[in-house]
């Protein structure tokens, strides 16, 4: 087996789906035939995620750009890909622009799209896109079957490929019940979120939900992981229509697998999703799901998982979370292995060998 060199370079690693990813990347490739690194433009901001790389010692290395028009850490960027000299340069967000204009346009380079086509990237990110994926062949990476269409035919390219997002499964199969640290009492009937306090999440919805819930059963909570531009107003909605008590905020953390594991019922009524690997995560914890029907079908692979349209009522909703009290002893799902970061990364490595061959040969 060939061992090549990769490259994945994110803006910053603050909390959120795409640094997430490339985190999960460089915690588990195989070493035997990846030698891999990452770089960050911005400078370490203290995240959990920046606090995981330093106290795992992973390969990043962060560059310092100061703004969002700041352009001088290009010289920093460029020094940094010819040191390490990858075989195979992987971008994510906004990267892709800075990559090129460093001037690396003789490496196979490959972008992942992490959400819908037109909330992805910017006006002028989708046209410097669409210019590199045809006439470059820059290859896009798809997060499922449907993205991959969408790409296509937004951008009029036609090598998009499928690589779905991947998490550690067995960390999230044995999770811990950490309701005594939350200030749960074990009888409570406890919804479950996790995900950026952001327009897409529908956090409003979240909280007519809890509160429809709270007439039949009194003794509920809410938990929401995350942090967001929009926790505020959710935290004002919460004190409106009084749920101060029944609604936790416990912003970003690093053992979303034991709070998955103190849940009854994961909820997730997103308005759109690029992928929804939060699901994936509830999945792999073996407790019921409510999802709406804009989270892709091709994750919703577990038996004890409802997808229910925007459109229903909120009575539709509730019933649906309160019905997931009565699944108890959930059956762990098989399905998901396929999403195991293990198998997610060997499919990774054999796309990049089919692009590097070519362009060497």
């Amino acid at each position: 087996m060939k061992k090549i060199k990769v490259l994945q370079i994110v803006p910053s690693f603050n909390v959120g789906g795409a640094e997430g990813l490339v985190l999960t990347y460089l915690r588990n490739y195989d070493n035997s035939c990846m030698d891999m690194k990452a770089v960050s433009f911005y400078a370490s901001s203290g995240s959990i995620y920046d606090k995981i790389i330093k106290n795992e010692n992973l390969p990043v290395v962060y560059l310092n750009k100061k703004s969002s028009l700041d352009i001088l850490f290009l010289k920093q960027l460029k020094e940094e890909i010819k040191k390490f000299n990858p075989d195979v340069i992987h971008t994510h967000m906004s990267a892709l622009k800075y990559v090129v204009i460093a001037g690396t346009l003789g490496k196979p380079i490959f972008h992942t799209i992490h959400s819908e086509v037109l909330t992805d990237a910017g006006i002028y990110d989708r046209f410097i896109n669409r210019f590199l994926f045809k006439k470059y062949k820059v290859t896009p990476i798809a997060l499922h079957e449907g993205l991959k269409i969408d790409i296509n035919r937004y951008y009029g390219c036609t090598n998009t490929v499928v690589i779905s997002n991947g998490i550690d499964i067995d960390k999230f199969r044995n999770g811990t019940n950490i309701r005594d640290e939350l200030g749960i009492n074990m009888e409570a009937f406890v919804l479950c979120h996790v995900g950026s306090f952001s327009y897409p999440k529908n956090h409003k919805f979240l909280i007519e939900i809890l509160k429809k819930v709270l007439e039949y059963k009194p003794d509920s909570y809410l938990i929401l992981v995350g942090k967001g531009t929009l926790e505020e107003n959710i935290r004002e909605l919460v004190l409106e229509k009084g749920l101060e008590e029944r609604v936790l905020f416990l912003g970003n953390r690093s053992d979303i697998h034991n709070v998955l594991k103190s849940s009854d019922v994961f909820v997730f009524p997103s308005l759109y999703e690029g992928f929804g690997i939060a699901v994936l995560e509830a999945e792999a914890s073996s407790i019921p799901i409510v999802v709406s029907d804009r989270v892709p079908k091709n994750i919703c692979v577990s038996a004890n998982i409802k997808r229910l349209s925007l459109d229903a009522s909120i009575d539709n909703w509730c019933e649906a979370v309160i019905e997931c009290e009565n699944i108890k002893n959930t059956v762990l799902c098989t399905d998901i292995e396929k999403f195991d970061i293990k198998n997610i990364l060997n499919k990774l490595y054999s796309t990049y060998i089919e692009r590097i061959v070519p362009i060497k040969g």
